[in-house]
């Protein structure tokens, strides 16, 4: 529930109890014609809420489900009609200072909940946490644990969510669509029919698939190079960060990837499944154990796109 909607003397005793307060922060933007503007807001709401009820709430039933006014704001979102641009500094102002007022309320925990995946958007979003800690709040950013799951998903993982799209045409598009499949594709739609249903087009079923987005020779090379060195993990962050790359330079650009005519609420419900062990443990770690937070993919990319070198 909204934090200011409950009497003070009960938030301060929750937040004694180092019950956790989960801070929305998402742009305005376009999700092709299938999606709604808010689409990541509504996933971030869908995502916190279940996590409480199925894992913080259990294990401590003395706590609430508390929920502080979102942010509306956002780094890089994709271009299309309706979106809403943020600068990178105002965004780690605007979470910084969020956090900071919680602070002087005796709250010590606090969960952001983004589905906006762009890297400088989750960098901002990071350099606000560390900037709570000085105040003394603890944060973790679970679009962080999403990203990083991505980025570390077998070939295996994700047959298996193929297994759950009946139509045998759509189910070979969406599987090679895969790779590039991030914003407003296979894998979100399928979250938002889950999680929000009455915000996606009933038409979803009709929408086609994006074009391809294939690696460049030299981009390939690149991803090559870095194997052999060892550096894998390396290899996968630069591979979606060429993907993103190439995927803005779609003519006419469609506002979505991947193929979301394949997507059903079963798939996004298996998604959140294998999602939800992850979020308990980040939680335990960080906030039990006193050890460092998921840090966000490609955040070193921010020093390139945001002029920053700091």
């Amino acid at each position: 529930m909204d934090v200011t909607g409950l009497p003070f003397s009960q938030l301060k005793e929750l937040f004694k109890s180092d019950c956790p307060l989960f801070l929305y922060v998402n742009p305005v933007e376009y999700h092709g014609p299938h999606l709604s503007l808010g689409n990541d807001h509504h996933l971030s709401v869908g995502v916190a809420k279940a996590f409480f009820d199925r894992v913080l709430g259990p294990q401590n039933p003395e706590w609430r489900f508390l929920e502080s006014a979102p942010i509306p704001m956002g780094v890089d979102p994709a271009v299309g009609p309706g979106s809403q641009f943020t600068g990178f500094e105002d965004l780690v102002q605007a979470v910084t200072e969020a956090g900071r007022r919680w602070a002087k309320l005796g709250c010590r925990r606090m969960i952001v909940s983004t589905f906006h995946g762009a890297p400088a958007h989750n960098e901002a979003i990071d350099r606000a946490i560390i900037n709570w800690e000085k105040a003394g709040v603890l944060g973790i950013n679970l679009m962080a644990i999403v990203l990083d799951r991505a980025i570390e998903e077998t070939d295996e993982e994700k047959e298996k969510l193929l297994e759950k799209v009946s139509d045998p045409k759509k189910r070979d598009l969406a599987r090679d669509r895969m790779d590039g499949d991030f914003h407003a594709g296979f894998f979100e739609t399928s979250l938002a029919m889950y999680f929000a249903p009455e915000t996606v087009s009933k038409d979803v079923a009709e929408i086609p698939a994006c074009p391809k987005i294939e690696l460049t020779s030299s981009q390939q090379k690149v991803l090559r190079g870095l194997e052999r060195m060892g550096l894998n993990r390396k290899a996968k962050e630069m591979k979606l960060a060429f993907l993103g790359l190439n995927w803005m330079k779609v003519k006419p650009f469609p506002g979505y990837s991947g193929y979301p005519g394949a997507a059903n609420a079963e798939v996004g419900k298996e998604i959140f499944e294998r999602l939800l062990p992850y979020y308990e443990a980040e939680e335990s770690r960080v906030f039990r154990e006193g050890k460092p937070r998921t840090k966000p993919v490609l955040g070193w990319t921010t020093r390139l796109t945001h002029g920053l070198l700091k």
